[in-house]
């Protein structure tokens, strides 16, 4: 039978379920601290990320001028949205752009999109 990965995560935030454990605690501050670096280091202005899910991870982000989040769930950018409605330098969308970015993000992503259960 086929797994439905979109489905999956769409129910998974409408139910009020998260990103799971890459986004929270140590992993979300192992993957911010060499983001932020990145960022820092190398003078990124732009951020994409593909699935960026519930906000945890992107809430530890900083020094950019810009990010676009893009996820396949809904509840998640209207999360996303609401949780950021105050900040300028973020928005989110489920539709890909051909815009030009420093920085493109795709964390973790590999581990939730499988097609098809083993």
């Amino acid at each position: 039978m086929e797994f439905d990965y979109q489905k999956y995560w769409e129910e998974r935030y409408k139910n009020g379920g998260n990103s799971w454990a890459g986004s929270y605690w140590e992993n979300a501050f192992f993957k911010a601290r060499i983001i932020n670096k990145t960022i820092r280091d190398d003078n990124i202005k732009t951020v994409f990320e593909f699935w960026c899910g519930d906000w945890n991870n992107l809430a530890l982000y900083t020094g950019y001028d810009s990010y676009v989040g893009y996820d396949i769930s809904e509840t998640a950018i209207n999360i996303c949205k609401e949780k950021f409605k105050n900040d300028e330098t973020r928005s989110f969308t489920n539709k890909l752009d051909s815009n030009k970015y420093d920085l493109i993000l795709c964390l973790d992503v590999f581990f939730h999109i499988m097609d098809r259960q083993e």
